[in-house]
Order: C-alpha cells, then structure tokens, then sequence
C-alpha cells in the first residue's frame, strides 16, 4: 500500500522553490503555472509574497549583478538580454547597474584579465581570439578598440 502525501498549498510550493534558489515574480509564476494551481491562488501568494518582501525583482537584478560582476563579467546589453529572458524589464537592470556603480570598461579589463592567463600571446591570432571573445560578451567595438590598444603598451 503507497502512501499518498498530503497536497501542498501554492503558497508552501512557493516557499520551497524560494529555498532552493532566488526566483523573479515571472519564472515562480511559471512554476506555480505548471504545477496546476489555480490562478486566483497564485495570484494571492504572488500579492503576499511580494509584500512581505519575500521576492523581489530589484533584489533579484542586483543580486544577479553582482555576481555576474564577479563570476562572469559581460556588459549592460548582455545583461539586459540574459534578465530579459527572467521577465524583468530593461528598465530595471539599467537602474540597478547605475546604482552599483558598474562600469562596462572596467568589466572588460575583467574579461581580458581571465582571458588571458588562457590565451598564447605568441598565437598569431591572439588579438582576434580576445576581441571575438569580448564581443560574444557583448561589449561594444569602441571599448573592444580600447582595450586591444591598451594591451600593446
């Protein structure tokens, strides 16, 4: 004989993926979504849980940030694209990296500093490798330029 568990509230399923892993409004929707809850329930514990300031898109966006600047460096346009795919607004990020005080150059030295201990200088296609590597990063051709002519000196 299999015990059945008792069923669990939107509210507690929330709370659980919430322990898991810090989660935007949209994508703890999406799951409560596909988990079969009603939507006027999800609609109570997304209102309760913003509230009380148990999830927050702001908080979200500057956490993100700050790890992205530390684990992964890429630019505000990048950023804006991997968060956009979360559901937050360009709007936001664009906010939270002013009030961080992120600078795109100085996130590119970031990347060309790790880059580098994994690069050959002595490839011929060195600067090639290093400049692709910082446009798959998103940064734009202007500070692409900067940082090739300041590996020069």
């Amino acid at each position: 004989m299999a015990l059945r568990r008792p069923k669990i509230t939107a509210q507690e399923c929330a709370l659980r993926l919430l322990s898991a892993r810090d989660r935007t409004v949209f994508e703890l929707r999406a799951k409560l979504q596909n988990k079969d809850f009603p939507p006027a329930e999800i609609d109570t514990v997304m209102s309760n849980l913003q509230e009380t300031k148990v999830i927050s898109d702001a908080r979200f966006v500057e956490n993100y940030l700050r790890e992205m600047t530390n684990l992964r460096p890429c630019s505000l346009s990048q950023s804006q694209f991997r968060l956009r795919a979360r559901g937050i607004a360009p709007e936001l990020v664009i906010e939270k990296w002013q009030e961080l005080a992120l600078s795109e150059e100085e996130l590119a030295q970031k990347v060309t500093q790790i880059k580098l201990r994994v690069l050959q200088k002595n490839d011929p296609k060195f600067r090639e490798k290093l400049a692709r590597h910082l446009a798959g990063r998103g940064f734009s051709w202007g500070i692409i330029q900067k940082i090739l002519r300041d590996l020069k000196t």
